[in-house]
């Protein structure tokens, strides 16, 4: 058996689907009175990650609705979240959140699956002024290439991004 047939099929050679997911980012902000919304239009809601070593791609749907759900979960205790950017004192707009798959720390034909969240958003006020720029990747490893992990990252993007946030009224 070749190499790249054993590691794929070690690495799992079915395809899976990720629906939509409900993460719960860690994230503590002071309560303000300012509305936030979120800007997912730039974002693909259904995609494709693929790796060499898979079979089959990992389908991902309905993915807007995993970051509104995140963003909600993380900014939701300290901001009014509101339905859109004509509602809202602050839009945080997602330029990009790209989810992909890696592995590393190959040997003997088995490697540590990784999977990556790239991301570049920026917070702008109700005239679209910048007011805060976030770009990043989150890399959780030796991870299942699966919803739990997509959840996890999603999460830490959010964790990552509030962190940034200036304290209320500033």
């Amino acid at each position: 058996m070749s190499r790249a047939v054993l590691l794929a099929v070690l690495l799992g050679g079915c395809g899976a689907t990720i629906d939509q997911l409900d993460p719960q980012p860690h994230l503590t902000l002071g309560k303000t009175d300012k509305h936030l919304a979120v800007d997912v239009g730039a974002v693909p809601n259904v995609f494709d990650m693929r790796h060499a070593l898979l079979v089959r791609d990992v389908h991902v749907i309905r993915y807007k609705w995993t970051l509104r759900a995140g963003f909600e979960h993380a900014f939701g205790g300290a901001y009014s979240i509101a339905p859109d950017a004509a509602h809202a004192d602050l839009v945080l707009v997602i330029h990009r959140a790209q989810p992909s798959l890696h592995t590393s720390n190959c040997e003997r034909s088995v490697c540590e699956r990784d999977m990556r969240l790239d991301y570049d958003a920026e917070l702008v006020d109700h005239e679209g002024r910048s007011v805060a720029r976030f770009a990043d990747g989150i890399l959780e490893k030796n991870a299942s290439w699966d919803a739990a992990t997509m959840s996890l990252v999603v999460s830490r993007m959010f964790e990552a991004i509030g962190k940034g946030f200036a304290p209320p009224g500033s």
